[in-house]
């Protein structure tokens, strides 16, 4: 029924009335596609912002979202605009250069690491 009323839906609907006939007319859902987030970049970005807190102890955050965020840009390249998120690729990319740097930065100070035990025992 929903597809025999959207075959006729009149040109002077809104724009979104005329996206949903459209999509009610091809089976599709109510909201208009685009192409998809990638998801190394999501992954990218969420190790970025996890690692610069956590830059001080644990490297490893940072160093995926570099390996992530590179891995990223290459496939949103590849995929010729089916994909999207590069934006975040690159963020995912700085950030985690910046909790590499910050972890040098506290390794070579002498911050990085956990605290001494000593003052616990005695």
């Amino acid at each position: 029924m929903a597809k025999v009323l959207a075959a006729h839906a009149p040109r002077h609907l809104a724009v979104e009335d005329r996206v949903a006939a459209k999509n009610a007319r091809s089976g599709g859902s109510d909201r208009a596609a685009g192409p998809a987030f990638n998801g190394m970049a999501i992954a990218g970005l969420v190790m970025g912002v996890t690692g610069v807190p956590l830059f001080f102890s644990y490297e490893v955050a940072p160093v995926l979202a570099i390996l992530f965020g590179v891995a990223g840009l290459g496939q949103i390249r590849d995929s010729r605009g089916r994909e999207r998120g590069r934006w975040m690729a690159v963020a995912a990319v700085v950030l985690g250069l910046a909790g590499v740097g910050l972890g040098v930065a506290a390794v070579v100070t002498g911050h990085a690491g956990l605290p001494a035990l000593g003052h616990l025992f005695g």
